[in-house]
């Protein structure tokens, strides 16, 4: 009979304490992974919350006087469009927004008109658009008291310098400067303020930072500096380390949880096997009179480990995706689709679980096939 048959046979034989331990080894991947998935998602939720609190970097042209800045909410300086693609291969800012911004009369009113394009993602990346702030040519989306101030209507003709465009978006009230402003195509605006090919703004999103101790103004200006001269990098330190706090402290409940349940867990498995090895001492006394050596029947014991394992790694990743989606919903409400299955942690899985079940099971199966065989099979 060879050594799977064996394992076979003793799965079959000892099925309740091959089951507990597939539940056991289950129940820790399951929990590993709904932690993983869980950052993840958290990640993107707040990715989302940034997006809706406006992106947390912003890129100035050289010159750009920072009190007129923050009291008129432009620059008075601009800076080429092609710009943008000198940002492609840095690694420190992503989902660049390029604004061309001025204070103009509309009516009886001053309004902030904001010419906008889509986001343009670092290293050529495709992503789904988040910011959400893109008109088409031709067309307006106007903030919510300048509609209610000025009357304005959905597909209305709005005059602007000179030029007719329609109202296709009316935004709801933010309670931010959005309320009393115009947003345009980029190119249409730059026609309107005669500045063909120029921006006066880039607004992005910092990407993370390795250490969290580290100056993040002086590695971002490290990066950006060289390749704008003269830029202004202004950092929005509420936005950008609110977003750092949120990963952080999903990092950090992982780097505490996780070696938490895999202790416990691990401990488990192994007293598992220690009873169960312990039930096996005559079999293992009978192995040992018949010629098996040591390493043939330590084969049968690696093997069943070995497999319940991988099978409940298998088990417990499917039930972490599972029981995640089912209250996904009710714990983000700006993500679309928090959770995506992950075959990348299924095939961690599937062999980190093995190695786990067996490190844990490794003493009590040495210390059981050390022991002597001829004590094991006295008459009790």
């Amino acid at each position: 009979m060879n050594t799977l048959q064996l394992i076979w046979l003793e799965l079959r034989h000892r099925s309740a304490s091959a089951l507990l331990t597939v539940i056991v080894v289950s129940l820790a991947v399951a929990t590993v992974h709904f932690f993983q998935l869980t950052a993840r998602a958290s990640e993107n939720e707040t990715r989302m919350i940034q997006r809706d609190a406006g992106l947390n970097l912003l890129i100035l042209p050289a010159g750009t006087d920072l009190n007129h800045y923050w009291a008129q909410g432009y620059s008075q300086q601009t800076m080429p469009e092609e710009f943008m693609l000198k940002l492609e291969d840095q690694q420190v800012a992503n989902r660049l927004v390029p604004l061309l911004q001025r204070r103009i009369d509309v009516g009886m009113k001053k309004v902030m008109l904001t010419g906008i394009a889509p986001e343009v993602f670092k290293g050529g990346q495709k992503k789904k658009q988040v910011y959400g702030m893109a008109p088409e040519s031709g067309t307006v989306f106007v903030g919510a008291d300048v509609a209610r101030e000025l009357q304005l209507q959905l597909n209305q003709k709005l005059q602007l310098l000179g030029q007719e465009l329609e109202i296709v978006v009316i935004l709801p009230p933010a309670g931010t400067a959005d309320d009393v402003r115009i947003y345009a195509a980029l190119a249409d605006v730059q026609k309107l303020l005669n500045l063909p090919g120029q921006i006066n703004e880039i607004q992005a999103l910092e990407c993370h930072c390795e250490d969290p101790t580290e100056d993040p103004v002086r590695a971002l200006t490290a990066e950006l500096g060289p390749l704008l001269p003269g830029a202004k990098i202004v950092r929005r330190n509420d936005l950008a380390d609110a977003r750092r706090q949120q990963r952080l402290l999903a990092e950090g409940f992982l780097a505490i949880a996780t070696p938490i349940v895999v202790l416990l867990c691990g401990l488990l498995v192994a007293a598992l096997a220690a009873l169960n090895l312990r039930e096996r001492r005559p079999e293992i006394g009978v192995f040992h009179a018949l010629g098996y050596p040591r390493s043939k029947i330590a084969s049968i014991f690696i093997g069943r480990i070995l497999l319940i394992a991988f099978f409940a790694a298998i088990v417990g990743s499917m039930l972490s995706s599972f029981f995640l989606d089912q209250v996904a919903a009710d714990l983000f409400k700006l993500t679309s689709k928090p959770v995506v299955f992950d075959s990348t942690l299924l095939l961690q899985a599937m062999w980190l679980a093995p190695a786990f079940a067996l490190v844990a099971a490794a003493l009590p199966l040495a210390f059981s096939l050390s022991h002597d065989p001829a004590h094991d099979l006295q008459p009790k």
